[in-house]
């Protein structure tokens, strides 16, 4: 038996946030790209139809009207993965604890917050995929729940055993992360 005593804090959303990051990142660096390459041609339309009209007409207005409104957008979105990364730096531990155990059969998930607590047993075949990396493990439940087990949060067990138990009743759906 493996069991693990967790309170999430700052550092376990910064890991996920990492290791969901890698598999998003080439994506959204060309849709940026592309973005910013519009704008950038927008602007320069816009700015052509100003000079070659040689004054200020509606279409020279409704075209500059967009490309600051583009411009605006794609400023905000840089400013907004800014903040969140400001935030993640002062979040407060959350008041809940989780405490995960593994076995031979099933992995169960005891959520206790305020004197209230839900159990949840799921059977190694139900996980989506687990993944680990040099300070975490990440088992995701289902698409958009995944729980985050640091390895020095284990209590029972070694971080090589849980290695070997997850390789084992997950085969394939397992992965290493270095």
């Amino acid at each position: 038996m493996i069991k693990a005593e967790v309170r999430y804090e700052s550092e376990h959303i910064k890991a996920l946030f990492k290791l969901e990051d890698e598999k998003r990142r080439p994506v959204r660096i060309v849709i940026l790209t592309i973005v910013a390459l519009f704008c950038v041609a927008y602007t320069g339309i816009s700015l052509f139809l100003i000079f070659a009209s040689k004054k200020f007409d509606s279409t020279c207005f409704i075209y500059s009207s967009i490309a600051i409104v583009l411009w605006i957008f794609f400023i905000r979105r840089l400013l907004k993965n800014h903040r969140f990364f400001k935030e993640m730096n002062t979040m407060k531990p959350v008041k809940e604890l989780r405490s995960f155990s593994f076995d031979d059969t099933m992995f169960r998930m005891i959520c206790t917050r305020e004197g209230f607590s839900i159990d949840y047993q799921i059977n190694y075949s139900e996980l989506v995929s687990a993944v680990e990396t040099d300070r975490f493990f990440f088992i995701t439940i289902e698409k958009g729940k995944t729980c985050i087990i640091g390895k020095l949060e284990l209590t029972e067990g070694s971080p090589a055993q849980l290695r070997t138990l997850l390789t084992e009743k997950l085969g394939g759906k397992f992965s290493v992360k270095d």
